[in-house]
């Protein structure tokens, strides 16, 4: 979740770039905040069952993020954003300086606009948002942020992104993110229905 999304044709098979030192702090953070015992048949205990609520999790969230939940780009063009209209949230986090999830909401409109909202884990408070612009243009689903993402009540922003989502062999799209401020900052994801 911390490694650096690869910019290439095979990054699907290759993945992201590992970033020890993030991957680390990350997990550093969490394990602090863990139940934690000296007992070492104790802990041992409570460190399986910590990793079986993860596993039961994850299969909640695959249930919820089962394709069908996953936005579908037409095959035909469209006059209007009817098939995108919606709440959606990214498959993939950013992280902030300090290491910590932010939360990628997108919303789109039917007549071609919509809003980012960023909002940061640890802090569900810290929303920041921006406007978007919508495109279609031979299954090629573009979404421009218009401007940096501000926080609400908070002197804070985020980088502007270009995403692009295309259709996979079943029409299910697959996005990329590329920050208009830092070329290197790219990511893959997809976009699962909020309900």
């Amino acid at each position: 979740a911390t490694g650096i999304p690869t910019n290439t044709t095979a990054s699907k098979k290759m993945g992201n770039i590992l970033q020890l030192d993030k991957a680390l702090e990350v997990a550093r953070r969490k394990r602090q905040n863990d139940p934690q015992v000296d007992c070492p048949n104790a802990q041992t205990r409570i460190d399986s069952l910590l990793q079986a609520i993860e596993r039961i999790k994850r299969e909640c969230m695959d249930d919820t993020e089962s394709p069908r939940d996953t936005l579908k780009i037409p095959g035909k063009q469209k006059d209007d954003f009817a098939f995108a209209a919606g709440k959606w949230k990214s498959t993939t986090y950013l992280y902030n300086e300090q290491s910590e999830k932010v939360t990628i909401y997108f919303d789109f409109y039917k007549n071609g606009k919509g809003q980012i909202t960023l909002i940061e884990d640890s802090n569900n408070q810290l929303r920041c948002e921006a406007d978007l612009a919508l495109s279609l243009k031979a299954n090629l689903f573009g979404i421009n942020q218009l401007t940096d993402a501000d926080c609400i009540n908070m002197n804070k922003q985020y980088n502007p992104y270009i995403f692009e989502c295309k259709p996979d062999k079943n029409g299910y799209a697959e996005c990329t993110a590329q920050n208009k401020i830092n070329k290197n900052n790219n990511f893959v994801f997809n976009l699962v229905k909020i309900k």
